[in-house]
């Protein structure tokens, strides 16, 4: 399992769980989703001496971008922002379980406001020598996506229960035929971090036909 990698949280007002990912031997990093405080990331990266290859977003709510035009305003290099191409992707299911959608507030626009690289389903990103596989999981939005390296997956909001156990069931139906095992230990946006195991406990799995 991924050992190295630093939780900076809670950011924002909504409390958004950051992470860095980094490879053990070569300290290339990743950022995984960002709810603003820049000054506290480019204070651990230069403390750890750490070289930020890329930073990915597991979706466009607003919570998970704040801070990375900032981020970058200060770093001394050109650094790929990753998300999802949704319009290489269509996906008609709508949101599931979101408070905001709940509320009737309107949801994020689909154009992206800060990546400049786009993934799709499948594609794998080098970290060093670690992989990361790019998982789409639409529900929490429709650019959703979990990023799984060597039993550990960063998942967004796609498996906060609180965001519906609706939605879950339907991300934890994505990760079974991406092969992610139960044992999988699973980082999430707002919750605390918990096996894929556990995760599917929490919830009321009803049967229904395959997406």
């Amino acid at each position: 399992m991924v050992k190295e990698f630093q939780v900076i949280y809670p950011q924002g007002g909504y409390q958004v769980n950051c992470y860095l990912l980094t490879c053990p031997r070569t300290k290339k990093t990743a950022l995984i989703d960002m709810g603003g405080e820049a000054d506290k990331v480019l204070k651990y990266l230069n403390a750890e001496k750490l070289k930020l290859e890329y930073i990915i977003i597991t979706h466009l709510h607003g919570d998970h971008i704040d801070g990375i035009p900032e981020l970058l305003e200060n770093l001394n290099e050109s650094i790929p922002v990753y998300s999802f191409d949704v319009g290489a992707n269509p996906c008609v299911r709508p949101d599931l379980g979101h408070p905001d959608v709940r509320r009737g507030a309107p949801t994020i626009k689909e154009k992206n406001p800060v990546a400049n690289k786009f993934l799709q389903n499948g594609d794998k990103l080098q970290l060093g020598e670690l992989t990361i596989k790019v998982i789409h999981t639409p529900g929490h939005t429709s650019n959703a996506i979990c990023l799984y390296t060597d039993r550990t997956l960063f998942a967004g909001d796609s498996l906060d229960v609180h965001c519906g156990s609706e939605m879950v069931a339907e991300t934890i139906k994505y990760l079974e035929r991406a092969k992610v095992p139960d044992g999988t230990m699973c980082y999430r946006g707002h919750e605390l971090s918990a096996t894929l195991g556990m995760i599917r406990k929490q919830i009321t799995l009803v049967p229904t036909d395959d997406v």
